[in-house]
């Protein structure tokens, strides 16, 4: 493998764990990530770890400041509120058209993405506190699914993007809860039988309930004056 080629995989390989630790909360929000620390811990060059850094940045996971350098992202109510908005509108957008052109090779495809996350536990068997990452990606995959019926690229790619915004604050909100794993399987089973009913309506208005117990949650555990008085600025529903 050419320099270069080893660089990219050490740099996705970074990237990767990361994202998982960043995303699962084992990383938390605005905690400081220091490139020389990083390095010490993960065994490889400060440029391969800038690297990562910076496709982080990109993601909206992790933030970088003058004279603080990179951090984790802070968590914000004024932030999830408006994210959840901008999925509420694509991403039901998305589910609707799905839905009313439903065919049996989709109908097969989402069967199996569904199947597949049911059969993984939510939390790390060796760290119950935090998700499973393996859940997380056959999550991800399972609401894509989703979103590619409706066979619109440029709203799958919305949609995508908004959903990948969203994963850190997925992340916080079912950090060290492992009483929400029945309710949230129960949750994705009732998405998933509306989508084989064919019932538009029901499946949009599901899929809104699981953008709203983000924020439902966020409320409930904020601690900051500011983040209360911001949610009463912008509303804590998007359902209107």
């Amino acid at each position: 493998m050419s320099k270069r080629g080893s660089s990219a995989t050490k740099t996705q390989a970074v990237f990767d764990r990361l994202h998982s630790d960043i995303t699962s909360g084992r990383l938390t929000a605005g905690e400081r990530l220091s490139p020389e620390d990083l390095k010490a811990r993960l065994g490889v060059s400060v440029s391969v770890i800038r690297e990562a850094l910076t496709q982080l940045v990109a993601q909206g996971l992790v933030q970088v400041e003058h004279n603080r350098g990179f951090h984790v992202k802070n968590l914000s109510i004024r932030d999830v509120v408006d994210l959840m908005y901008a999925r509420k509108i694509n991403e039901c957008a998305a589910l609707r058209l799905a839905v009313e052109r439903h065919d049996l090779a989709w109908e097969s495809e989402v069967l199996a993405a569904h199947h597949v996350m049911a059969g993984l536990s939510m939390y790390a068997p060796n760290d119950p506190a935090h998700r499973n990452d393996k859940w997380a990606r056959a999550h991800t995959a399972f609401h894509q699914k989703l979103f590619e019926g409706c066979r619109n690229d440029t709203l799958i790619d919305i949609c995508r993007k908004l959903s990948e915004s969203a994963e850190l604050y997925r992340g916080w909100t079912t950090q060290d809860a492992p009483d929400s794993e029945a309710e949230v399987a129960a949750n994705h089973k009732q998405l998933l039988d509306a989508v084989l009913a064919r019932d538009a309506d029901l499946t949009v208005e599901l899929h809104t309930a699981h953008l709203q117990r983000t924020i439902d949650i966020m409320l409930a555990r904020a601690g900051e004056a500011d983040d209360a008085d911001v949610a009463g600025e912008v509303g804590t529903t998007i359902t209107d």
